[in-house]
C-alpha cells in the first residue's frame, strides 16, 4: 500500500473545483441576473453582467458557498453600477445612482433592496457593522434629499 494512492491529482482537485464552482454558478444564477436586472433595467445587459462576473470569478473561488455569494454579490454590484451610463431606469434612479458614493450604492441596494442584515453586508463589505451603517444612513439621506427635490420640481 503506498500513500500516493490516497492524494488527488491535480487535474482531479480542478475537476473537483470546477464542479463545485459550476454547483455555485447554478444555486446563485437567478439572484445574480435578478440584481443585475434591478439596476439596469435592460435583460441584455443584465445576463452580460452575470456572465462576465461569473467567467471571472472562478480565479476567486475559494470552494466554500457562502464567500462565492457574498463574491458574486459584490462583484455583480460594481460592474452594474459601473454601467450607470447605460441604465433605461426612469432618471430619478439615473440620478440616485450618479448622486451616491459607489460605497453608499451597495449599501443601500444590499440592506435596503436584497434586505441583508447588517452583520451580512458589513461581512460582505469588510467594514466595521458602525461604519456601515453610517454609510447607509448618509445613502438614505442623499435618496431622502433627491427624492424631496423630485417633489418641489412636480
Amino acid at each position: 500500500m503506498t500513500c500516493s494512492s490516497s492524494f488527488k491529482s491535480k487535474d482531479q482537485i480542478a475537476s473537483d473545483n470546477l464542479a463545485r464552482y459550476n454547483a455555485c454558478i447554478l444555486q446563485n444564477q437567478e439572484e445574480a441576473y435578478n440584481l443585475a436586472f434591478l439596476i439596469l433595467d435592460d435583460e441584455t445587459l443584465a445576463m452580460i453582467a452575470v456572465d462576465i462576473v461569473f467567467r471571472s470569478g472562478y480565479r476567486r473561488f475559494t470552494g466554500r458557498e457562502r464567500d462565492f455569494r457574498f463574491s458574486m454579490i459584490l462583484q455583480i454590484l460594481k460592474f452594474c453600477l459601473s454601467q450607470t451610463g447605460k441604465i433605461k431606469g426612469p432618471e430619478p434612479i439615473r440620478q440616485f445612482l450618479v448622486d451616491l458614493s459607489e460605497n453608499q450604492k451597495i449599501v443601500l441596494i444590499l440592506v435596503d433592496c436584497l434586505k441583508m442584515n447588517y452583520q451580512e453586508a458589513a461581512l460582505l463589505m469588510q467594514m466595521p457593522e458602525y461604519s456601515l451603517r453610517q454609510t447607509l444612513a448618509g445613502a438614505r439621506y442623499r435618496v431622502h434629499v433627491l427624492m424631496s427635490n423630485l417633489d418641489d420640481l412636480g
